[in-house]
């Protein structure tokens, strides 16, 4: 009897199997079909085919998930996995914890965006760029003057911020495949800040922060790098910026430390949402263009809170009293806040679902259906908090 059941079970595994190599095969036939359709393979090409094979196969690590014994600096989710960057090593894990790619990066400044299946890896302060896939490098590259920022599309477009020799500042873009400059932008005005590409890689942003009779303001320049020309350029945002969003119809978002401004696609100010006097902690953003900021002193947690606001910076909610907030990461319905030792999940509405357990060492978060908190040593799923009450219960 016992032989029957194992046999039917490693039968229904097979089927399982099967149904997921078919699904697979299916879906590289249509890729390779539209590729050579539009006669776009390149190198990249196929180590992204292989990416997503080795992707989409990989075994499950599980969870904790090791990282090493260096000091973890920054994660960014990724499309079924995850990247994280130490203070000596590059990681790339799936989403089940196992190691997709692992090296020594050699930078003084490593800093880390990611969107998708890229990440990118630069050294600020430098010259040295590395895109990579989920599991291999791709491309390596070499800004014209020091990085000032950089950010990624989700189609593979990649934007470099860096300083300029005749120049206060300079926008280089460089395309998904070869990653060959495609363009160069040069700003002649204020200080350079940050940068931000949309989903779709057709427009660009640039956040300068600019003086007028003594008070800081933030300049924005955009780009339309379909058509490889300004947009437009206002130059009176009141506050330094704090956050720069670009979307797919060519608006900005602009998130400051006194406000967030909608800039729609000629420049006109489409909407805006002043703080009051509690400074801003934490920018964070969805897919969906939703944007959670966090205000507060975490020295007086007792005075923090959270702003959920939608993609016209209209607010959805307001999450009181918090706590101590070190991350902050919003999904697609609820919103994840780091605090000391634990992890609240809440609701859009503002509702508190959900408290976990967590490591007082965590340095942010990522989420695949369930949050995972990023520590020094390893990767690990977050616990449900229990009551002593429930503790007592489990232990007798």
């Amino acid at each position: 009897m016992q032989d029957e059941i194992a046999a039917a079970r490693r039968k229904k595994r097979r089927r399982y199997h099967l149904r997921r190599l078919v699904r697979f095969l299916t879906a590289l036939v249509v890729v390779l079909i539209s590729i050579v359709l539009v006669n776009t393979v390149t190198l990249t090409t196929w180590k992204d085919l292989k990416d997503g094979v080795r992707t989409f196969f990989t075994l499950a690590g599980g969870y904790p998930a090791e990282l090493g014994a260096s000091t973890p600096l920054q994660a960014a989710q990724m499309s079924r996995a995850y990247a994280v960057v130490t203070d000596t090593e590059f990681i790339i894990k799936s989403k089940s914890g196992a190691d997709l790619l692992r090296e020594q990066h050699g930078y003084v400044s490593p800093s880390l965006v990611a969107a998708e299946n890229r990440a990118v890896l630069y050294n600020r302060g430098s010259m040295d760029v590395r895109v990579y896939n989920r599991s291999e490098l791709i491309a390596e590259l070499k800004a014209d003057n020091a990085i000032i920022d950089a950010d990624i599309a989700s189609n593979g477009t990649l934007v470099i911020l860096s300083e300029s020799d005749r120049f206060r500042s300079q926008l280089s873009v460089y395309l998904n495949g070869k990653y060959e400059k495609a363009m160069s932008w040069r700003g002649a005005s204020g200080f350079p800040i940050c940068c931000a590409v949309s989903e779709n890689g057709a427009s660009a942003a640039v956040a300068s922060a600019v003086t007028l009779n003594g008070i800081m303001y933030t300049q924005i320049t955009s780009l339309n790098l379909s058509k490889q020309t300004e947009r437009y350029q206002v130059g009176e945002i009141e506050g330094l910026v704090a956050g720069l969003f670009c979307d797919n119809d060519g608006s900005v978002t602009v998130i400051t430390d006194s406000q967030a401004v909608l800039l729609d696609s000629s420049g006109t100010v489409k909407n805006s949402y002043a703080y009051g006097v509690t400074p801003l902690l934490f920018v964070a953003r969805d897919e969906g263009n939703r944007i959670a900021l966090g205000f507060g002193d975490n020295s007086r947690a007792d005075i923090n809170s959270i702003a959920i606001l939608d993609r016209s910076l209209k607010e959805v909610s307001v999450i009181a009293q918090c706590g101590i907030i070190k991350d902050i990461y919003l999904a697609s319905n609820k919103v994840f806040v780091l605090g000391s030792q634990t992890v609240g999940e809440y609701s859009l509405s503002g509702k508190l679902q959900k408290v976990y357990d967590a490591d007082p060492r965590a340095i942010g978060l990522v989420e695949f259906n369930r949050a995972i908190e990023i520590l020094p040593d390893r990767a690990q799923r977050l616990e449900v908090h229990k009551t002593e009450e429930e503790n007592d219960v489990a232990d007798s």
